[in-house]
């Protein structure tokens, strides 16, 4: 994690005493508990930015290239158009997932703050693995997309 305050990402700072594995202060439990909720603070904040990214950065991966494009390759006589289709593909399955992967992630915190008011203990549910599984789809799927992209791109420069 960073420092970058535009995001709303900040690095939690350690309780005091949490650093010193052999010393025999305890932390106490308010400590501990302000620490966690400032872990988890963080952790949604880096996840929000994720997605923000992975949907703005796909979204204007087809645009441009979508408009651009034809103004740096003779589309007509291009070679190995299936990659640029597999580039606009992949784009459009990150963008999907991370979209299926907001109304999982609703889900799965909705099972979590049941399974809390029923046991107050949670444990990983099929939707919190859901969101996990989309969320490396749409980051994998982008990077595979940009990767094409430039495959296509240099192939029909040279």
């Amino acid at each position: 994690m960073g420092d970058d305050e535009s995001d709303g990402i900040q690095e939690p700072e350690l309780p005091v005493g949490a650093d010193d594995a052999g010393d025999d202060d305890q932390v106490d439990d308010d400590t501990a508990n302000s620490y966690r909720d400032t872990l988890i603070k963080s952790m949604q904040a880096s996840q929000d930015s994720y997605d923000k990214y992975v949907i703005s950065l796909s979204s204007s991966a087809l645009g441009v290239s979508f408009a651009f494009l034809d103004k740096l390759i003779d589309m007509v006589h291009a070679e190995h158009k299936p990659l640029l289709f597999l580039a606009w593909g992949l784009w459009a399955v990150a963008i999907s997932a991370t979209l299926i992967s907001f109304y999982v992630s609703q889900r799965a915190l909705e099972d979590a703050l049941d399974q809390w008011e029923e046991t107050r203990q949670v444990s990983r549910s099929n939707w919190d693995n859901t969101t996990r599984l989309l969320n490396k789809i749409s980051g994998i799927s982008f990077v595979m997309g940009v990767l094409e992209l430039i495959l296509f791109v240099c192939i029909n420069l040279s």
